[in-house]
C-alpha cells in the first residue's frame, strides 16, 4: 500500500487507488500521512477539520472518521490511538512525502564523485510530486500552515537538483526550468544565481547580467536590501568572462575500458510455478526503470522468481546479465567492496585497474554502467547497506534484489513481498516434480500433502523429491509422515534441500534478544496475536513486544495476518515456522521459562475478558472467583485496549476458544472454566450459541476428570443458561446439578444463580408456583446483595405473577429490581423493568402511569443502542398515545416499523422479545403493531426462540380481547406447536 500527499491525497493498494470518498477522511489521512509514525493529538485533528469551532460531539464525529479509514487501509497501514491522538502505523516509504525527504537527505550526504547519482536520486524525489500538496483537502490548517513548507521543501530540492545538473555539465538541460521557477520566485537569490550560470553557459552573458539587475531593482524596492557577496562576485566574474565559469568536460571522468557483454544468470528454475501476478508486476517495475526489491521468508520462492522475471527481460537489455549472491542470511554476508570486485572483473576491469577504497569501487561500477543496458540480480541481500553500493546511476539498467529482509529504506524501489503458494499452485508444483499420474492418482492426499507443506515452494519441492526417490512410497503414505508435528521437519529432507536447514539460517541471523521472542512467541497455540499478548509473555512493554514483533516481520519469520476490530495488527506463523520456533524453544529454554511465558499470556487474556465482561452494558451470569493468575497489563494500555469492550472480544475470539481448549486438553481446568464463564456475556450478545456450547463442555470435561467441584458447577451453570432458550427440561437439570455442587462448596452467589435459572426454567415449565419457590430462594440467599441472579429473579418473578393475574404483585418486584439493576450498572434489566411495569399498568387501564413507565423505559433503550427494543417499547408507547388521543403515535409506529426492518443480524436479548402482555392493543393500530412485533420476533430468531411461544400465546390472548376468536385460536395453536417440538 501506498499514500500519496504530494498532490490529492490518494491511497494505492497492490497498483490500484482505492476510493476514498468522503471530504473529512481525505483530510485526518492527509494529516496522518504528513505526520506517519508520530502522534498527531485529537485537538490537532479538530483543527484541522473544523478549524477553531469544533462541533459538539466532535470526538465520536473523529473517532467515526478514523474507524472508517481503518476500513480503507485494512491490510496496509493501520491507526492506533496512542494517549489523546491518533498515529499512523504504516511501512517505512509507504507515504511518498517520506520516501521524497529521505531520497532528498540521501542525495546531500553523497560526497564528491557522486553527483551522477546524486542527480538521479534527485530526479525520482521530484517526480513524485504530482502537484501541489493535499490538493483538494480543504482545510485551513493544513493550506495556510502545513503547505507552504511543503512547497519551500519541494522547492529547495529543484535547486538542489538544478546544481547537481549544473556541475554535470547539464546547463542546457536545466535552463528552461530555471527560468520558470525564477518568474515564481523573482527574490531568491540561490536561484537567480543558478539562472546567471545557466545562461552565462548557454552562450548568453548579456541575459545573466539582465537577470542579475532585475533582481537587484526588485530587492532594493521590496526590502532595501542589495544581492549576496556570492551573487555579487558571480556578476562580477561574468563581466570579466571569468574561465572558471565554464562547463567541465562531461566525458573527462568516464573510464574507457574494452566493451564485455556478461552472461552471469544462473539457469532457470524448471518446474517454475504460479506467480504470473508477482512475474507481471516485477517486470512493470523493470521497464518503468525502477530497483525491484523482492522480499520474503526462506523457501518462498525469491531466487526463483527472479531468475525466472531476469531471463525474460534479457532480450530486452542486450548489453548483458550481472548476478552475484551476497549470503546475506549467512552468519558472514558478502562485503559489498568484495561483491563489486567481482562485478567490476564480469565488466573487464583488470586486476591491477581495481581501485581500492569501496566508495572508488563503487563510483567506477556507476561509470561503466552509465547508458548500458543490463539486467543486474542481487540475490540474497542482508540489509540496505550492502545493496546501495552496488546499485547503477542510471536507470538504463535494471536492478532485481531478494531477501530475507524488507529493504525499505532503500530510495527509488518498488517492493514485491512474496507469499507462499496457494493450494492449486502446490499441487501443481508437486505434479511438475513427482509426475502427474502419481500426484493425479491421489487427488485428496496431494491436497493435504501441499497443505502439511504450509504451501511453502521449498517444502513442496522437498517432499516431491521424497516421492522421486522413493517410487514405492505412496503420497498417502508421506502424508501420514508428515502428520506427526514433531517429525515433520526431519521428514522434509531431500539431499542438500532442507525446511529447517533453510529457517535455521534465517534464525542464526537474529540478535539473540529477537531470537529470544521468536521462539517464546511460537509457544501460543492462537492461529494470531496482537503485540500485548507477546508483551505479557515477554514481560514487556506493549511498545517493546511491537516492536520485536515488527522486527520479526521484516526478516519474514512473522507475518502481519491482519488488522483487528481494536485496530491493532495481528501477527501470526507460517505453519513450519511455528514448528521450527518451538523446537529451537525445546531445545534452548528450561521448561520452567517456557511454562512462565504462557502462564503470563493466559493470565493477561483472562484479565482482560474479566475486565471486558464487566464493561459490558449487561451481564448475564454473577461471576465466580477463579484461582489462575492475572498478572494483567498497565493501566493505560488496559483502558486503549478495552475502549470498546465488545470490539475486543471481536478480535479474540478465536483466541479465548483456544485458550479452552488447549487449557482444557493440557488437564488445566481453571484457566478453561474461568474463560469460559467470562466470555458468556459477549457469546449471548453475539448469539454464537455453538461456540457458547463447545467452551462449557471442553471445560466441564477438563473439570470433572480433574476434580475441580467448582469448575464443574460454573461449567454446568453456562450449559443452564445457554440450552434454557430451546431446553428447558436440559436446563433445570445443568442448574439444579450446579446448585448441589455450589451448595457443597458453599458458594453463596453460585447457589443464588443456578435457583435463578432453575426458576426460569420451571416458568418456561409452566411450573410456576414450583418457580416462584426458586426464585424466592434466591432473593433470599443474596440477602440484598445487588447480583446478576437478584435482578433476574425478581423480574421473573414479576413476569409470573402477572402471568397468574397477580398484578398487585408486580409494581413491588419491579421495583426492587431496578434499584438493584442502578445498584449493579444494568441498564437493560432496569429497562425491561420500566417496560414491563407500564404494560401492566396498561392492562390496568391506569394508561398515564403506563406511559410514563414507557417513556423511561424508551429513554433507557436509546441510550443503550438496542434497537429491536426500542421497537417494542415504541409500539407500547403508540398505543398508550392512541388511547390518550395523543397525534404522537402514528410518527411512533412508524419509526418502530423502520426499526424493525433496518435491524439486520444485531442480536437482542431474549426477554425483550419476550415482553408483550395481553391487553396493550385494543385500538385501530392493532395490525400495524402486530406486523412490527412478528417482524422483530423473526429476525431476532434464535437469539430469543425460547419465548417465541409465549409471544404468540400473548397474541392469541390480545386477539380474544378484541373479540377475534378465530385468528386467538390460531395464535394459541402455534404456541402449543412451538413448545411441543421446543423450537
Amino acid at each position: 500500500m501506498e499514500l500519496g500527499v504530494l498532490g490529492p491525497v490518494e491511497v494505492t493498494k497492490d497498483g490500484h487507488q482505492v476510493p476514498l470518498g468522503a471530504a473529512r477522511l481525505r483530510c485526518v489521512l492527509g494529516l496522518l500521512a504528513l505526520e506517519a509514525g508520530r502522534v498527531v493529538p485529537t485537538a490537532r485533528v479538530a483543527e484541522a477539520l473544523w478549524g477553531d469551532r469544533p462541533p459538539r460531539g466532535q470526538a465520536n464525529s473523529i473517532q467515526v472518521t478514523v474507524s472508517k479509514l481503518r476500513r480503507v487501509l485494512a491490510g496496509g497501514a493501520a491507526i492506533t490511538r496512542r494517549g489523546q491522538g491518533y498515529l499512523l502505523d504504516v511501512e517505512p516509504g509507504a507515504v511518498d512525502l517520506h520516501r521524497f525527504r529521505s531520497a532528498v537527505a540521501t542525495a546531500g550526504v553523497l560526497g564528491a564523485g557522486q553527483d551522477v547519482r546524486a542527480e538521479a536520486v534527485l530526479a525520482d524525489a521530484l517526480r513524485l510530486w504530482r502537484g501541489a500538496p493535499l490538493a483538494d483537502v480543504d482545510s485551513d490548517l493544513i493550506r495556510h500552515r502545513l503547505v507552504p513548507s511543503l512547497e519551500q521543501e519541494w522547492l529547495s530540492a529543484r535547486l538542489d537538483h538544478a546544481e547537481v545538473t549544473l556541475r554535470l555539465g547539464g546547463h542546457a538541460k536545466a535552463l528552461p526550468e530555471l527560468t520558470a521557477l525564477a518568474r515564481q520566485h523573482p527574490h531568491q537569490q540561490r536561484l537567480a544565481a543558478q539562472l546567471m550560470l545557466a545562461l552565462y553557459r548557454d552562450g548568453r552573458p548579456d541575459d545573466a547580467l539582465s537577470a542579475y539587475r532585475r533582481l537587484r531593482a526588485d530587492l532594493g524596492r521590496h526590502s532595501g536590501l542589495e544581492p549576496s557577496r556570492e551573487l555579487r562576485k558571480l556578476h562580477q566574474d561574468i563581466l570579466r568572462a571569468d574561465p572558471a565559469l565554464d562547463p567541465p568536460a562531461a566525458e573527462a571522468a568516464r573510464v574507457t575500458l574494452r566493451a564485455v557483454k556478461p552472461a552471469q544468470l544462473p539457469l532457470a528454475v524448471a518446474e517454475f510455478t504460479g506467480r504470473d501476478t508477482e512475474v507481471a508486476r516485477l517486470l512493470g517495475h523493470a521497464r518503468a526503470g525502477s530497483i525491484s526489491a523482492l522480499a520474503g521468508q526462506g523457501g518462498v520462492g525469491k531466487t526463483a522468481l527472479a531468475l525466472r522475471v531476469a531471463h525474460e527481460l534479457a532480450a530486452e537489455f542486450p548489453d548483458g546479465q550481472l548476478y552475484v549472491n551476497l549470503g546475506g542470511a549467512r552468519p558472514g554476508p558478502l562485503e559489498p567492496s568484495k561483491a563489486l570486485v567481482g562485478l567490476l572483473s564480469a565488466l573487464g576491469v583488470p586486476s591491477g585497474l581495481l581501485p581500492d577504497r569501496l566508495e572508488e569501487r563503487s563510483a567506477l561500477f556507476r561509470s561503466l554502467l552509465a547508458g548500458r543496458r543490463l539486467v543486474i540480480l542481487l540475490d540474497d541481500a542482508a540489509s540496505e547497506a550492502q545493496v546501495r553500493p552496488l546499485l547503477p546511476g542510471t536507470r538504463s539498467a535494471v536492478v532485481l534484489v531478494t531477501s530475507r529482509t524488507s529493504l525499505l529504506g532503500l530510495e527509488g524501489t518498488r517492493h514485491v513481498r512474496l507469499d507462499v503458494l496457494t493450494r492449486g499452485q502446490a499441487v501443481e508444483l508437486l505434479a511438475k516434480v513427482a509426475g502427474t499420474t502419481r500426484i493425479g492418482d491421489e487427488p485428496e492426499a496431494a491436497a493435504e500433502l501441499a497443505g502439511l507443506c504450509g504451501h511453502l515452494p521449498l517444502a513442496v519441492r522437498v517432499a516431491a523429491a521424497r516421492l522421486v526417490a522413493r517410487p514405492r512410497l505412496s503420497v498417502s503414505q508421506l502424508v501420514r509422515r508428515l502428520s506427526d508435528e514433531r517429525r515433520r521437519l526431519d521428514e522434509l529432507v531431500a539431499g542438500d534441500l532442507a525446511v529447517r536447514a533453510s529457517l535455521r539460517l534465517s534464525y542464526q541471523g537474529l540478535a539473540p534478544r529477537l531470537r529470544h521472542a521468536f521462539r517464546t512467541f511460537a509457544l501460543l497455540g492462537v492461529p494470531d496475536f496482537a503485540a500485548w499478548a507477546g508483551a505479557a509473555m515477554l514481560g514487556v512493554s506493549a511498545a517493546e513486544s511491537e516492536e520485536l514483533l515488527e522486527a520479526l516481520v521484516d526478516v519474514h519469520l512473522i507475518e502481519v495476518s491482519h488488522v483487528d476490530t481494536t485496530g491493532r495488527a495481528r501477527y501470526r506463523f507460517h505453519d513450519l515456522t511455528r514448528l521450527f520456533a518451538r523446537e529451537c524453544a525445546f531445545e534452548e529454554d528450561d521448561a520452567a521459562i517456557r511454562a512462565q511465558s504462557l502462564r503470563r499470556a493466559v493470565g493477561c487474556w483472562l484479565a482482560l475478558a474479566d475486565d471486558a465482561n464487566r464493561r459490558l452494558p449487561h451481564p448475564v451470569l454473577d461471576p465466580i472467583a477463579g484461582t489462575a493468575p492475572r498478572p494483567g497489563l498497565t493501566e493505560g494500555c488496559t483502558q486503549e485496549l478495552l475502549a470498546d469492550p465488545i470490539a475486543w472480544f471481536d478480535a479474540e475470539r478465536t483466541s479465548l476458544l483456544v485458550l479452552v481448549q488447549d487449557a482444557a486438553e493440557a488437564a488445566c481446568p481453571a484457566p478453561a472454566w474461568e474463560a469460559a464463564q467470562i466470555s458468556a456475556g459477549y457469546l449471548a450478545i453475539r448469539n454464537l450459541r455453538d461456540e457458547w456450547a463447545e467452551t462449557n463442555r471442553s471445560a466441564l470435561r477438563a473439570s470433572t476428570a480433574a476434580g475441580d467441584r467448582l469448575g464443574e458447577a460454573v461449567t454446568l451453570r453456562g450449559l443452564a443458561l445457554h440450552v434454557l432458550p430451546v431446553d428447558h427440561r436440559a436446563a433445570h437439570e445443568h442448574a439444579d446439578a450446579a446448585y448441589r455442587l455450589f451448595a457443597g462448596l458453599g458458594e453463596r452467589r453460585g447457589q443464588a444463580d443456578a435457583l435463578r435459572l432453575c426458576g426460569a426454567a420451571l416458568r418456561l415449565a409452566e411450573r410456576s408456583d414450583e418457580a416462584l419457590e426458586c426464585l424466592e430462594k434466591v432473593v433470599a440467599t443474596a440477602g440484598g446483595e445487588a447480583w446478576v441472579s437478584t435482578v433476574s429473579a425478581l423480574i421473573l418473578m414479576a413476569l409470573i405473577h402477572r402471568d397468574a393475574g397477580r398484578l398487585d404483585e408486580v409494581a413491588p418486584c419491579l421495583h426492587r429490581a431496578r434499584g438493584l439493576a442502578r445498584r449493579l450498572g444494568d441498564e437493560p434489566s432496569e429497562a425491561f423493568a420500566w417496560l414491563l411495569e407500564g404494560s401492566v399498568l396498561s392492562t390496568q387501564d391506569k394508561t398515564g402511569a403506563a406511559v410514563a413507565a414507557f417513556e423511561r423505559a424508551l429513554a433507557l433503550f436509546r441510550a443503550l443502542g438496542h434497537r429491536a427494543t426500542q421497537a417494542m417499547t415504541l409500539v407500547y408507547l403508540a398505543c398508550g398515545y392512541t388511547r390518550q388521543g395523543d397525534a404522537r403515535a402514528q410518527s411512533l409506529l412508524d419509526e418502530a416499523l423502520r426499526l424493525a426492518k433496518d435491524r439486520g443480524p444485531e442480536p437482542t436479548g431474549s426477554m425483550a422479545v419476550g415482553s408483550l402482555v395481553r391487553f396493550v392493543f385494543p385500538s385501530a393500530e392493532f395490525e400495524r403493531a402486530l406486523a412490527v412485533l412478528v417482524a422483530t420476533v423473526r429476525r431476532d430468531r434464535p437469539a430469543s426462540v425460547g419465548l417465541v411461544p409465549e409471544l404468540f400465546r400473548e397474541l392469541g390472548d390480545s386477539y380474544q380481547v378484541m373479540g377475534e376468536p378465530t385468528k386467538a385460536d390460531d395464535a394459541w395453536e402455534r404456541s402449543r406447536h412451538l413448545l411441543a417440538t421446543r423450537l
